[in-house]
Formats: structure tokens, sequence, C-alpha cells
């Protein structure tokens, strides 16, 4: 008794020794389902063989042979072991998805089993955009006449889902049923992560604060970003992205103007991905204020007429079309008072940069000096004053001399 075909059986058997009587014309065959007879046929003997085909069965079939004669039917032989008849389950009914974050949520009908018992039956799924073979489903649950599972999946990647009922039956085999197809395609997606918000290096001068965002896509694109400040007046960046190269995208928004030197400004940033979904991040920049200072260097010590005064500046944004003035002023008992007055073209995007301070005579008279630039929305008064060097009164050559004296 051994599988032939799909329900088909191949039956042999021994003949007996004879016992000197006539000599065997046909064989009777039972095939019988538990203590049944299913069916009963008579076999001419040409041969001490056999095919059957049986239906399907949860149940095991057994088989037994009588010899016939002139005489009639002899003693049935020993039965033979049971054997079960079952052929492919059905496909599974209508596969249903829905996207899940890392994973698809399938739903189907069961497969007719055809044969197999419950316990007998699992299924199997396989990702068309996962580049899979079959796996084992997980665990499903039942609901309203239909299996549901989840299965892992990559976020971002589109895949139809095949599922296919699996019986694994003693004494058969492994048979597998048809294939079956979900309606669509699933693309799970997640939760959109916080973008990465920063502020660029080159950001030295309150007229060119630049922001930069790095943000990534969870299984859907990027569809817009959107950077606001409020510096004087309330200034907005938005950007818009498209095509598969934007579920992950680096965006620099710059801001030429509008911030106020020396505060903290708050950036929003916001991203939204072709979902729907948003994501914010804050950060609060330190926009940057004029840093200026003065140096005196005396040339010639035994003079009046060696001293150069050099203006050192950082943070100070370029004017184009435009350049800064300042004063030269000397301290007296009474307070500061100018002693001229010199411009600066500041043409640099560096906003760095030295200049020689003419304003103030090389033979200054003996006493405290500095520079005062002309107060602007880009240099605020707290910041149009550098530090104050000293000229000193140059010996003479009867200092010299007291000098030398022992």
């Amino acid at each position: 008794d051994q599988p032939y075909g799909e329900n088909e059986f191949r039956l042999s058997w021994k003949a007996g020794e004879s016992s000197g009587g006539d000599p065997v014309s046909s064989w009777r065959v039972d095939i019988l389902h538990g203590d049944e007879v299913y069916d009963s046929r008579t076999i001419a003997n040409s041969g001490t063989a056999t095919t059957v085909v049986l239906p399907n069965s949860q149940n095991g079939y057994t088989f037994r042979v009588a010899a016939v004669n002139r005489e009639g039917t002899g003693e049935w032989g020993a039965k033979s072991k049971a054997i079960r008849s079952a052929s492919r389950p059905g496909a599974v009914g209508p596969v249903k998805v829905a996207e899940r974050d890392g994973a698809i949520d399938v739903s189907w009908s069961a497969a007719d089993p055809n044969g197999a018992r419950k316990e007998e039956i699992s299924y199997q799924y396989k990702l068309t955009g996962e580049n899979g073979g079959w796996k084992t489903m997980p665990k499903a649950s039942a609901s309203d006449g239909r299996l549901r599972a989840e299965v892992p999946a990559t976020n971002g990647v589109s895949s139809t889902v095949v599922v296919r009922a699996v019986a694994v039956i003693d004494g058969v085999g492994t048979l597998a049923g048809e294939d079956a197809k979900s309606d669509k395609a699933a693309r799970p997606y997640g939760k959109l992560s916080a973008p990465n918000v920063s502020v660029n290096p080159a950001t030295v001068q309150s007229n060119r604060v630049i922001i930069d965002v790095s943000t990534r896509g969870n299984g859907r694109e990027i569809d817009k970003i959107v950077v606001r400040t409020s510096g004087r007046t309330q200034s907005t960046i938005e950007r818009r992205f498209d095509g598969p190269e934007a579920m992950s995208v680096d965006f620099r928004a710059t801001f030429d103007e509008g911030m106020t030197p020396g505060t903290k400004q708050k950036v929003d940033v916001i991203v939204v991905d072709t979902a729907g979904q948003r994501a914010e991040e804050t950060i609060t920049v330190s926009v940057p204020a004029p840093d200026l200072s003065l140096e005196l260097t005396d040339l010639d010590p035994e003079t009046d007429d060696g001293n150069k005064f050099t203006l050192t500046y950082e943070h100070l944004p370029p004017l184009y079309s435009d350049e800064y003035w300042f004063t030269c002023e000397r301290k007296h008992p009474w307070g500061w008072r100018d002693v001229g007055f010199q411009k600066l073209e500041q043409r640099d995007e560096a906003a760095a940069g030295t200049l020689k301070v003419t304003c103030i005579p090389s033979d200054a008279k003996p006493g405290e000096y500095r520079v005062k630039f002309q107060e602007t929305s880009l240099v605020p008064e707290q910041y149009t004053t550098t530090n104050s060097v000293t000229v000193k009164e140059t010996p003479t050559p009867s200092d010299h001399r007291k000098a030398r004296l022992p």
C-alpha cells in the first residue's frame, strides 16, 4: 500500500500457496474505511496488483484480498496497514493587507484541507518586494471566519503578499496548495522621527544665520521641511521634495536678515512626510554680535610720532552698497570727546578683518583713546564701542639721564 499519484494507490499482494484445487480465476479486493467496506471489486487473475483512486479522507483506508476460483471465495488475507488519501489543499480565500510599522497585517479565508486534518494544515507567505522565498506564517488568530497574522516587512518596501496552505501528512508527504495574492500591494511605514537640526559653522554674522536640517523618512518620503524663526520680523523658509531620493534628505535654510545681533532666537523645524505625519524639533540659536577691539602699537618709543592704531573686527556683517562709520574718541575728565571720524567698507562674507585707524593721529597726545561705531540694527548700542588704549608720554632726554644715574 503506497502512494502512486494524488489520491491514487497501487495495491499489490502475494498469491498464497495452492492447496491442489482449482486455480485462482480472480481476486476479490475490499477497501475498508474504518470498519466498513467502502468498496469491493473483483479483479481478473492477470497479476497480483491493481490501482485504485480514493476520495480525500482524514481517516485511513485499509485493504484486504481473497482468492476466487470455481469453488468460491477463499479466506481473507491479513489487512494492509492504514493509509491516508489526500490531495493538495485548496487556495486560500481573498487575501487582504494593511500597512503597519515594520510589518504587514494579512488576513485570508482558510483553505479547503482536502483530506488533511486541522493540525496538519499550516500557512506560508512570501513578499514579492523583498526577494525572499516561502516563510512560515506567524501564529494566526481567527475572527469572522477569517484568519489574521502580522508578518515582518521592511518599511518603505512595497510588496504583494502571496499566501498558500501547506499540508504535512504522515505517509503522504508535504502538499502545497495554490498561491493566492493580496488584492493590493502594501508598503509599511512607521512614525516619523524628529529631524537633526544644527547651526552651520558658517554662521558668523547676524545677516547670515544658516540652519542645517537632516531627516529620514520611516517608510514614506519626506514631502516638505519648514524652518521658522522670529527675529525683528518673523521669517519662514519652506522646501518641498519629490521622488524616491526624498526618503533621506539634507536641507540648508539660510536667513539673510531679520535676526538681532547678540540675541538668542528660537528656530522651529517641521518635517512632513507623504503620509501626512509631522515631526518637529526646536533649537535655540545664539545670533553672532559684532566684536570690536582696538590695539595700539608704539613703532618709535623715542618720539611722539610712532603710534599705530589698529581696529580688529569679527561677526560684522558685510555692507555691499554702504559702509560703516565710526568716531575716534579721547577721554577727558568730563567724558569722551570726538577727535575724528572714519569709514569702514566691509565687503567680506567672513565678517572679520582689520583696519588701520587714521582718525587718531600717530602723534596723539597722551591719554586714553577708543573707537565708537555709529549705532545701527547690525551694530546695536551695546556693541558699538571698543576697548580703550592708553598713549603714554614720550620720555625726554632729561628723563633718560635721570634713569641712568646711580
